[in-house]
């Protein structure tokens, strides 16, 4: 897999968690379909993935302002197995 540049993932959530809901898009973009593909290779259900998804997606919302520690948040590898 190629490695990808999350830098722009960092910078909006940074400004995110900073309360600038506008970010979320941005973020959501540089993440999303990553996290998708992580998650329906660990469950093998494109539902339950989704579902993950939404889930980790209201968590980090939700704890944004307290637990965002920049500037790495974004970044790292996503242990696939069997990829």
């Amino acid at each position: 897999m190629a490695d990808l540049d999350l830098g722009g993932a960092d910078a909006a959530m940074e400004r995110y968690a900073r309360g600038d809901e506008a970010a979320f898009g941005e973020l959501y973009d540089a993440i999303a379909p990553r996290l998708l593909g992580f998650l329906h290779k660990a469950t093998r259900d494109a539902f339950a993935a989704e579902d993950l998804m939404q889930q980790t997606l209201l968590h980090m919302h939700r704890a944004r302002a307290r637990s965002y520690r920049a500037p790495r948040c974004c970044r790292g590898p996503l242990p696939l197995r069997g990829a």
